[in-house]
C-alpha cells in the first residue's frame, strides 16, 4: 500500500512539475515575444523619427536656396534668419539629423559672419560621428572659422585634426593650410612636415605645387634645412 501511495505521490509531483514547467516556458516565450515586438516597434518609431528629421532639414535647405539669386540683401538675411530659427532645435537631436542640422546651420552662421557660432557647430558636427567622411570636413571648416577669429592656436589644432585621415578628400589642401598656419606661428619645422606630406600624398596637385614653393622659400630664408 505504501508503495502504491508513494508511486501516486511521485507521479502527481512529476505531473505538477511538468505543468508548472510548461507554464514557465510559455511565460518565457510570451515575454520574449513582447520584448521582440517592443524592439521592432521602437526601431520603427526611431527610423520614422530620423526620416522625419532629415526631411525637415532638407525642406529647410530647399526653402533657403530656392530662387535665392533673385533676393536682395534684406531678403537673403530674412531667409538666413528663418532657416536658423528652424534648425536650432534640430541641432540638439542625436545621430544624422543633428549632424546635418548642425552642418547647415554652421554654413549659414559662417555666411552671416558669426564665426564663433559656426566654429562651435562645426566642432559639434565633427564629434557627432567619429571617423565619418563629415568628421574631417567639419574639422577643416572649424579651423577656417578659428582663423577668421584670429585664434591661431585653435586654427592649427583643428587643421591638424582635419589632416589625420590621408583619405580625406581635401587632405592636400588641409596639409598646405596646416603648413601655412604653422608658418604664421613661426613653427617652421611643423610647416615643413605638413608641406612635405602634401607633396608625398598628391605630388601633382596644385596644393602640392604650392607646398613646394613654400618649402623653397623657407629653405632660401634659412628657416628650415
Amino acid at each position: 500500500m505504501s508503495d502504491k501511495n508513494e508511486t501516486v505521490t511521485l507521479e502527481t509531483t512529476l505531473s505538477n512539475m511538468l505543468i508548472k514547467s510548461r507554464k514557465l516556458v510559455t511565460g518565457i516565450v510570451i515575454a520574449a515575444v513582447v520584448v521582440i515586438v517592443g524592439v521592432i516597434v521602437g526601431v520603427t518609431i526611431h527610423a520614422k523619427a530620423v526620416e522625419s528629421g532629415i526631411e525637415q532639414v532638407d525642406t529647410i535647405y530647399y526653402v533657403l536656396t530656392k530662387d535665392v539669386a533673385d533676393l536682395d540683401d534684406a531678403g537673403v538675411k530674412a531667409r538666413f534668419d528663418e532657416a536658423s530659427a528652424k534648425l536650432e532645435p534640430l541641432t540638439k537631436k542625436s545621430g544624422v539629423v543633428g549632424l546635418r542640422a548642425s552642418m547647415l546651420l554652421a554654413e549659414i552662421s559662417f555666411s552671416k559672419g558669426e564665426f564663433e557660432k559656426a566654429m562651435s557647430l562645426w566642432d559639434s558636427a565633427a564629434k557627432a560621428k567619429k571617423n565619418a567622411y563629415t568628421t574631417y570636413y567639419s574639422f577643416y571648416n572649424a579651423a577656417v572659422c578659428a582663423e577668421n577669429l584670429n585664434d591661431s592656436e585653435k586654427a592649427v589644432s583643428y587643421m591638424k585634426k582635419a589632416c589625420e585621415d590621408d583619405d580625406f578628400v581635401l587632405i592636400d589642401k588641409a596639409l598646405f593650410n596646416l603648413g601655412r598656419l604653422n608658418e604664421t606661428k613661426n613653427n617652421f619645422d611643423d610647416a615643413k612636415n605638413a608641406y612635405e606630406k602634401a607633396i608625398s600624398l598628391h605630388p601633382s596637385s596644385s596644393w602640392a605645387n604650392l607646398s613646394k614653393s613654400r618649402l623653397i622659400a623657407l629653405k632660401t630664408s634659412g628657416k628650415i634645412q
